[in-house]
């Protein structure tokens, strides 16, 4: 039985083991505000984010922003939640977004604990006392008619904001968030607003039921109370299906502003290839014309941060080594700098080899030639290029 286990254990170690070995491990220090003893954050790499939390909490958020950002909306989020059984004083979380290199970000951390049940029944009178009174402003009895003092779906708008402004703080296990009123209250809303008091259904409502004027009134202010009472409790009973869950509270939370990240190697590429450039004439007559060129790429994208295409993808500059000659053997040359030279797409199809294709700028030396704009023409090329890297750490900023 114990081999069976271990036979079964030690390829899920490996795998859980290989799993984790492209995240970089950062360790929260709660006191200092610092990750790994003052160190910068690893730049174009996953985190395993870690740190010591109280035994009540039962919840740590992270959210990232950028360096005196208004932290409106978070680069990236993500949430620990403590397993039933788990008595631990640590939290780790992965961070599936890898930060920029030379750059500084601010980071946030919220713990949450459980609220008791006195903290509930406290925000529950907090709720539903902000619900009544903004629905006894929005709403009026004249005479005998209920009137909606703004649009109906500005109150709507309200109550919800309302909810979710109270709410800011308050997590719960099952992730149930508050998704705004429902069409049911929407319709109680619609249906209430200029609804008719009639006195036959309000006289049971009064003790004196006289015709009194003054009776009536009394007795159609009972039903309007009444009606906006429903919509009230309807109201309520939405909201509970919030509150009626496990619910946390925010009680701390940490903040670190501006923390850098590692300094990354900008990399300049060089390129070594042979090309050919098309020089006039069609499939049937085509002339052309060869030669070794040398250039520089500069890449459209990271490898941390885009798609394979872009990783790949270059704008390419340089020039020709040799002039070329026309079918008449006269010689061509690129205008200003004496050579031919390029600007192109290049892709690299291997680690060190670079596909090249593009617009080479031509000067053509006949005598006939009596400007410079007549001079120059510009023609495609395509080539083949060896690439190396030919400086590492360019623009580097120290830390």
């Amino acid at each position: 039985m114990q081999n069976k286990i271990l036979v079964v254990s030690v390829p899920l170690f490996l795998t859980i083991s290989l799993a984790f070995a492209q995240y970089e491990a950062v360790v929260f220090d709660y006191q200092h505000a610092y990750f790994n003893n003052g160190q910068p954050l690893k730049a174009e790499s996953y985190l395993l984010f870690s740190g010591a939390i109280r035994s009540q909490v039962e919840r740590v958020e992270i959210s990232i922003f950028r360096a005196r950002s208004k932290h409106e909306k978070p680069l990236y989020h993500n949430t620990w939640k403590r397993m039933y059984g788990n008595a631990e004083g640590t939290f780790s979380m992965t961070c599936n977004y890898k930060l920029r290199g030379n750059a500084e970000y601010d980071l946030v951390f919220d713990y949450f604990r459980p609220i008791s049940d006195a903290e509930k029944d406290k925000l529950r009178t907090s709720l539903q006392e902000a619900l009544d009174s903004y629905l006894q402003e929005a709403f009026t009895s004249s005479g005998r008619k209920v009137k909606l003092l703004i649009s109906k779906k500005l109150v709507i708008n309200d109550l919800n904001r309302i909810v979710e402004e109270g709410l800011a703080d308050y997590r719960n296990d099952s992730e149930t968030t508050f998704k705004g009123f429902s069409d049911i209250l929407k319709r109680a809303l619609k249906n209430l607003s200029g609804r008719r008091l009639r006195d036959s259904e309000a006289a049971h409502l009064n003790d004196d039921n006289s015709n009194r004027k003054e009776n009536k009134m009394e007795g159609r202010a009972k039903l309007y109370e009444n009606r906006l009472g429903d919509v009230k409790k309807l109201a309520y009973k939405e909201l509970e299906q919030v509150l009626g869950t496990h619910l946390l509270i925010k009680e701390d939370t940490r903040s670190v502003s501006d923390y850098p990240t590692t300094s990354t190697i900008h990399v300049l590429s060089v390129n070594a290839g042979y090309g050919a450039v098309y020089l006039e004439g069609d499939t049937q007559d085509l002339t052309y014309a060869t030669s070794p060129y040398i250039g520089l790429s500069f890449p459209l994208g990271n490898s941390a941060f885009s798609s394979r295409f872009w990783t790949n993808s270059a704008i390419s500059l340089g020039t020709f080594t040799n002039n070329f000659k026309d079918a008449n053997g006269n010689e061509i040359s690129g205008p200003i700098f004496g050579r031919p030279y390029y600007l192109g797409y290049g892709y690299r199809l291997f680690r060190f080899v670079r596909f090249n294709a593009g617009a080479v700028f031509l000067e053509d030396k006949l005598p006939s030639s009596t400007s410079f704009l007549n001079s120059v023409q510009i023609k495609p090329f395509v080539g083949i290029s060896a690439e190396i890297n030919l400086w590492l750490g360019l623009g580097d900023k120290k830390r």
